[in-house]
């Protein structure tokens, strides 16, 4: 395991410009949630081409495509969590292939086309 120390700088809230700036500077991203509805986080950052570890919970798990635009681990497994960072930061070309797999995914899941796949969901059950 690479020897990591612990940093945290809270930068507060800096709106969705400067939101966008962190997620496109990161080498990934991770969360670690016990719950999610959704995952709007992991969605923005892959929208940054920014691959995701995240646990198997909720949204995250329909989000983040396992092995190919991230990875995603049980819950309260910090050891598979550290690994799966370790090999992304580790390796620039994962990184980048997962970066590229995770924006087009995002884009996938625009606002768009998510209506576009209701709107073919609905005519199918209406004939």
């Amino acid at each position: 395991m690479l020897p990591l120390t612990l940093s945290y700088d809270h930068k507060g809230v800096n709106g969705e410009v400067g939101l966008s700036l962190y997620y496109n500077a990161a080498d990934v991203c991770v969360v670690p949630s016990y719950y999610e509805s959704f995952g709007l986080v992991a969605l923005e950052s892959m929208a940054c081409g920014t691959p995701v570890v995240a646990t198997r919970v909720g949204g995250l798990s329909t989000i983040i495509q396992h092995g190919r635009t991230g990875y995603l681990k049980p819950w309260r497994c910090p050891d598979a969590f550290a690994n799966s960072v370790e090999m992304l930061i580790s390796s620039d070309s994962l990184q980048q292939s997962m970066g590229e797999a995770a924006r087009q995914r995002a884009e996938a899941m625009g606002w768009h086309n998510v209506a576009e796949m209701m709107w073919d969901e609905y005519s199918a059950l209406t004939g």
